[in-house]
């Protein structure tokens, strides 16, 4: 079944080479030849297929009741016409009718994918295509052009009509029904990205070799020029530690486009993650931007407006170890202006849940409740979260889990009791990095870890949700692959066997319920409305988001501001400290987590003087306003 792209050779996966329109080749120079696999071996996949689904598919109730389909139906009927067919259809047709069923649920955690996406390949144009709003109208505009691509009149900022004579709307719109998002945002989101952009990993190629794009130049002329869709290899997304790490929940094709783009429209980035690579060097790729160790990851700067100083924090992915991701979150956190924070969630595709939440709890002085976590209730999810190998294989205690399901044969639940991923004890030792207020930007596209980052952002009241669609993508799910469960679950009849030629198959696990003032609501086909909507504008497009970041200051502008400063002496076992104060009518001081003192601040000053019982004592000061906690500030007696 491995589909083979002849002449084209997949990119390093350390990333250590750069992909250019030389590299790749036209889409019309080769043809896609799929390895044909036998009757058994079709039948296999697709009993294997049915078997995940049934056993394992945490959202097929929900995606009955939304979508009113029959998936199982659909495969059991496609194995009866894969075994009795008089002759077997070519690869590519059953790969099709496959990605269809799959596409059918709606859920890009839970995919059928081609047996060529290690390859790491892609095809795509020589630009991008965002949208904008004019008068309430949506324009579409090409961003990005490679410079090889350019002429003196296809160049960024001219206005893309149509694509072989199709109105780009409604290619777009048809193109969003083939991408499986959640909902209409995340949708119309995806169809955007994937007009220029295709990684074949769960899309099958373009049928078109090339396409012609009318465009409107600044002058207002109307022109054509025809491009060829061309073939490239980029490098891999996730390591093979991360396909088997349990917390994870990533919309992989995002991803992967993700991947492209970088590639070809932003080298300065790809050197500069070599550079910290190689060399420990944590330098920016934009001279505006703060240093930073993990540049695949973070952008940070400072935003000027009406003389004040915000910052402005990009997190394109949560994909990192929670340790080394948290610990640089921290570090730009405190390197910030602290008037107010632009959090820029957009396009970000998720990663590792518990570094999501982890980051989350040291923006507030408010206890983050982890979101909970359902199993499908089956006998597999049981011997799944009974068997102590699968535990120590994954690094992560499933038995919380186990008491539930065992007891669904008398209660007849459909799912076990939540729990959840991230440790409680975990954000209960993260200590408070920002205490200004907070804008949190959102798109169709924030998926999986991203989602649960800005639901549980909305549900806490951490600050303001900024959207520039209806909804985040929707991924309400911790997602594990076929080739994982066969990797973790212990000999038996519910352990499935590695499919032919590479194929896989990802599956939604353990579905997300909200919590605070959304708690028992699902995130799966929902996601997070904003709590304020911005239209991007051409300003946004064209001049780095403009517009947008002046509509995040806006709001910032308008909040409260709280801060404690605290100039402290520290003597034997004494602590003496002088807090100034701003917007605290309260604050209360806890010694190793025990009630110390309270105090009224009246005059915007407090003293506090403090008898400590060992080096190791840990003071914490809280803050409050009208009785809400609204900061904490902890100073640890070790400097002694």
């Amino acid at each position: 079944m491995a589909l083979i792209l002849r002449g084209v050779t997949p990119m390093s996966t350390t990333g250590s080479d750069v992909l250019t329109l030389s590299d790749a080749v036209p889409l019309r120079s080769y043809s896609w030849e799929c390895n044909e696999l036998s009757v058994s071996a079709r039948t296999d996949i697709i009993d294997q297929a049915i078997d995940i689904l049934e056993n394992f598919y945490v959202h097929m109730a929900q995606k009955r009741a939304a979508f009113g389909i029959d998936v199982l139906q659909q495969l059991r009927l496609l194995r009866q016409y894969v075994a009795t067919e008089h002759q077997i259809k070519p690869m590519h047709v059953f790969n099709r009718q496959l990605l269809g069923i799959f596409r059918s649920l709606r859920d890009l955690h839970t995919i059928y994918k081609l047996s060529f996406a290690e390859q790491g390949i892609a095809v795509f144009l020589p630009f991008l295509v965002e949208s904008f709003f004019e008068n309430g109208v949506r324009h579409y505009v090409a961003s990005n052009v490679l410079e090889t691509a350019c002429d003196d009149a296809f160049v960024p900022g001219v206005e893309v009509l149509y694509l072989n004579g199709a109105p780009v709307k409604a290619v777009i719109g048809a193109l969003a029904e083939r991408t499986g998002g959640s909902n209409d945002a995340a949708r119309r989101a995806r169809g955007e990205i994937y007009l220029t952009i295709r990684p074949v990993l769960a899309l099958p190629p373009p049928d078109e070799h090339w396409v012609v794009v009318r465009f409107r130049t600044s002058a207002g002329e109307e022109k054509e020029r025809q491009f060829d869709w061309r073939v490239g290899g980029v490098p891999a997304g996730l390591s093979a530690k991360q396909k088997i790490e349990a917390a994870f929940g990533i919309d992989e094709q995002l991803q992967a486009v993700h991947r492209v783009r970088k590639n070809l429209f932003a080298p300065n980035v790809v050197m500069a993650e070599r550079l910290v690579a190689d060399t420990a060097n944590a330098a920016a790729a934009n001279k505006e931007d703060l240093p930073c160790a993990l540049p695949q990851i973070f952008s940070a700067r400072r935003v000027y407006s009406d003389n004040v100083y915000y910052g402005y924090l990009r997190v394109r992915s949560f994909a990192a170890a929670p340790e080394l991701f948290f610990s640089e979150f921290a570090s730009l956190l405190t390197r910030l202006p602290q008037n107010g924070l632009i959090i820029d969630l957009r396009d970000n595709a998720g990663g590792n849940i518990i570094s999501a939440e982890m980051s989350l709890q040291s923006l507030t002085a408010k206890p983050i409740l982890p979101m909970q976590f359902q199993f499908l209730n089956s006998p597999a999810t049981l011997i799944l979260c009974s068997d102590p190998s699968v535990s120590q294989a994954i690094a992560s205690d499933l038995t919380p889990w186990r008491e539930s399901i065992l007891r669904a044969i008398e209660t007849g639940a459909t799912h076990s009791v939540g729990h959840p991923i991230t440790p409680q004890e975990t954000l209960s030792n993260v200590e408070q990095k920002y205490f200004g207020p907070i804008v949190l930007i959102v798109n169709g596209l924030c998926y999986s870890a991203a989602d649960v980052f800005a639901a549980s952002f909305q549900d806490h009241g951490v600050g303001v949700v900024l959207g520039t669609d209806d909804a985040t993508g929707a991924g309400g799910a911790n997602g594990w692959s076929l080739s994982m469960l066969a990797h973790i679950m212990p000999e038996g009849s519910y352990r499935p066997s590695r499919l032919a030629n590479g194929v896989d198959i990802s599956v939604a696990i353990r579905r997300a319920i909200r919590g605070g003032t959304n708690a028992g609501m699902l995130l799966e086909n929902f996601g997070v409305v904003p709590d304020e909507i911005h239209q991007m504008t051409r300003g946004d497009v064209i001049s780095h988001n403009q517009d947008l970041i002046s509509h995040a200051v806006q709001i910032l502008s308008k909040l409260p501001r709280y801060a404690i400063k605290i100039k402290e002496q520290w003597a034997e076992k004494r602590f003496v400290g002088l807090c100034t104060t701003q917007g605290i009518d309260r604050i209360d001081v806890y010694l190793d987590g025990r009630p110390h003192a309270s105090v009224d601040v009246n005059s915007g000053s407090a003293r506090f003087e403090i008898l400590l019982a060992s080096a190791e004592d840990v003071i914490e000061f809280r803050g409050f306003h009208e009785q809400r906690l609204v900061l904490r500030v902890r100073k640890h007696a070790v400097r002694l």
